[in-house]
């Protein structure tokens, strides 16, 4: 009779074998899986470059062309041949799909089939972008999961870049109120937009009003947005009021939106005095650039330029002539009282330290125009921690610009125009943010 051991001879065989087997596909597992994983790595990659490079181009397109949020910036235009949003959208597409060439993809302008590139384009009231999207597929050649599913293994990635056109500081606003404190205490006005006298009128030209506190009308002011597309709207973030009157361009009434979230942010560096010369002389009559220790009192001509101020305490200002000025006063507040002014900020291009597009910058106070006074003004008006205060009997205001003040108060029986002229203001460059 055989021995139980006899029985049992090999059967140590077939359990290594089996066992084998399983280490084996334990290792064909980890071996597909980081396999799998490394080119969905790869692929994400050259996802997320293809649709930067996209969206790159597509900025350096808008910048080019001078497409700024308003007016150029329109989503109807997106697909008609010939015109620069059409342009934007093509550069996008070449070059989203050239990068992902290099990386070793072929895609193109279709994205249904998971291998191409899409751009999507939204111009709502409060924001403004193209969104750059980019679907990469590819087929990974396993060494295990190959035998047990009957179909290959796939990697679908996806990545969206988004770019926001060229826009002023403000968002587009023409009149900006950045001061986050109750609107009123004691009973008495303290901040946001206060408009307050008998015929008052206040148009802004392409934009519109916000206040991080409230916006204020008292007597029969009247505030006309015109030429604003889409509609512009007044933001504030706690109360405003219905006295007087608040329409568009085609005298229908003005969107007013009240949220105890809203809160516009608006920074702006202040300008760079190191190493400009301290109180110049005037050469042939005309003021030069650099630093003026005691404000400038004496009407005369500024030459293209920064000029950082240091102003007496309600100090006046002389009645000044000059293109291509920054004025930045570092120190107290500015009046003008009477006379005439004509001021323009720099131009794109021109050399720093001058600002592009920004005119007056203020340190820690604030502007104030009274009386009969008369300017042209040309370019942003900034001032974070103080009040933008314009007043006067039947005086006239119409500068191209946007008014940026901790408060902005308007008062007496003045008109004033507020043109928001992209070009002549200061502006955010497009820039662009990888979303996923």
């Amino acid at each position: 009779m055989k021995s139980t051991l006899e029985y049992q001879r090999g059967q140590v065989i077939i359990l290594f074998v089996l066992a084998l087997v399983g280490l084996l596909a334990f290792a064909g597992l980890a071996v597909d899986g980081a396999m799998l994983y490394s080119d969905r790595r790869a692929s994400q990659s050259a996802a997320d470059s293809a649709a930067l490079a996209g969206a790159g181009a597509g900025g350096n397109t808008m910048q080019l062309r001078e497409i700024y949020s308003k007016p150029d910036f329109n989503c109807n235009n997106l697909n008609y041949a010939g015109t620069k949003m059409n342009l934007v959208e093509d550069d996008i597409i070449d070059a989203a799909i050239s990068r992902a060439s290099v990386n070793g993809y072929i895609i193109d302008n279709d994205i249904s089939d998971n291998m191409g590139v899409k751009v999507t384009c939204s111009d709502t009231n409060t924001d403004k972008y193209l969104d750059v999207e980019v679907r990469i597929t590819a087929q990974i050649q396993s060494s295990f999961l190959h035998l047990v599913f009957n179909r290959p293994l796939m990697n679908t990635v996806t990545a969206i870049a988004r770019i926001r056109p060229i826009a002023p500081k403000g968002g587009g606003n023409g009149i900006i109120a950045l001061n986050e404190t109750q609107c009123k205490q004691g009973g008495q006005y303290v901040g946001g937009i206060y408009l307050d006298g008998t015929t008052i009128e206040v148009v802004s030209d392409g934009g519109g009003m916000s206040s991080n506190t409230c916006i204020i009308r008292n007597g029969n002011s009247e505030i006309v947005v015109l030429n604003s597309d889409p509609p512009a709207y007044a933001r504030t973030s706690s109360d405003w009021t219905n006295d007087g009157v608040f329409v568009d361009g085609n005298g229908d009434p003005l969107t007013m939106e009240q949220s105890s979230t809203y809160n516009l942010q608006v920074t702006i560096d202040p300008p760079k005095c190191t190493g400009l010369p301290i109180n110049p002389a005037k050469i042939g009559g005309i003021y030069q650039p650099g630093i003026y220790t005691n404000g400038i009192k004496q009407d005369g001509t500024l030459a293209p330029g920064l000029y950082c101020v240091d102003q007496p305490s309600n100090g006046k200002l002389a009645n000044l002539q000059g293109n291509g000025v920054t004025m930045y006063f570092r120190t107290g507040n500015v009046e003008w009282n009477g006379g005439f002014s004509h001021l323009t900020a720099p131009a794109e291009g021109s050399v720093a330290p001058a600002v592009p597009g920004l005119l007056f910058y203020f340190g820690d106070g604030g502007f104030t125009m009274l009386g009969n006074a008369t300017a042209e003004l040309s370019g942003t008006i900034y001032a974070p921690y103080g009040t933008i205060d314009l007043g006067g009997a039947e005086t006239t205001y119409t500068w191209e610009t946007v008014l940026i003040g901790n408060n902005v108060k308007i008062h007496g029986n003045p008109f004033v125009a507020v043109k928001v002229d992209y070009k002549k203001v200061l502006t955010d460059p497009s820039y662009l943010d990888l979303l996923k």
